[in-house]
């Protein structure tokens, strides 16, 4: 059996929204086993600071600031990739963002367009400019949500979009199968992120979250990160089109 410790070792893995929060955490991971990582943010100052904690590693790294939701951006991006490191084994489309109102009735076509934009559009399009590049073996992680099959308040448009980067998983493991290609989604629950600091900084909203966890606890971003590297691993290699929860055993 290969060594798990070096299956990542000169392979070239590229993470959406790996500037702060669970990019930043699976960056940071998949360098640690070995990987050189491109780090892709809006912001460039986040890139470059991951980069910076990448090469301290010891691996190479590839700062490169993107709007994932521009269909050209991402071409752009996956270009920057290529020129640098020739190819791309791993792919984690983990960039995604909630612009959801209030109230179902309050959403405008702005916010709903960018919603799906950032949380589908760009899953399908990274995974269009990269699957041509990536050889056999290779592996794709589309980064879902808990919010695609329990919706909460607040979440309408988020909600189906991540329910659409599932559906997409399933169906593009049909096609991506054949070429030797695995892709596979993590559904994630709450993680102690920027997005949810508003909710973290209530002390009842905080215990009322983590009481909702059969472990009691809220995810750290680092929790992410075993669940990443087995994915894109040869230890999943029967794995393909499955969406994995990722919520500390939550109730709801």
């Amino acid at each position: 059996m290969t060594n798990a410790a070096r299956w990542f070792d000169g392979k070239v893995v590229l993470v959406t929204g790996s500037g702060r929060g669970l990019g930043r955490a699976m960056a940071l991971g998949f360098a640690d086993a070995g990987a050189d990582v491109i780090v892709s943010s809006r912001t460039k100052s986040d890139c470059d600071v991951v980069a910076g904690e990448i090469r301290a590693l010891g691996r190479r790294a590839l700062s490169f600031a993107c709007d994932i939701s521009e269909w050209n951006s991402c071409e752009a991006l996956v270009d920057a990739a290529l020129s640098q490191f020739d190819r791309i084994d791993v792919l984690v489309n983990n960039a995604g963002a909630s612009f959801d109102g209030s109230s179902l009735l309050d959403i405008s076509e702005k916010e709903f367009d960018a919603s799906v934009a950032v949380n589908l559009k760009s899953t399908v399009r990274m995974t269009q400019l990269c699957a041509p590049h990536m050889s056999p073996g290779g592996a794709m992680i589309n980064i879902s949500s808990t919010a695609s099959t329990k919706q909460q308040p607040s979440t309408f448009v988020y909600a189906a979009a991540k329910a659409g980067v599932n559906a997409f998983t399933r169906a593009a493991a049909n096609e991506l199968g054949a070429h030797g290609l695995r892709i596979n989604a993590i559904a994630c629950g709450p993680f102690a992120t920027d997005a949810l600091d508003g909710w973290l900084a209530d002390p009842a909203a905080r215990t009322a979250m983590e009481a909702e966890s059969s472990l009691g606890a809220i995810g750290q971003p680092e929790d992410v990160v075993g669940t990443a590297l087995w994915m894109a691993s040869p230890a999943s290699a029967y794995l393909q089109g499955q969406v994995v929860t990722l919520d500390g055993g939550r109730s709801r």
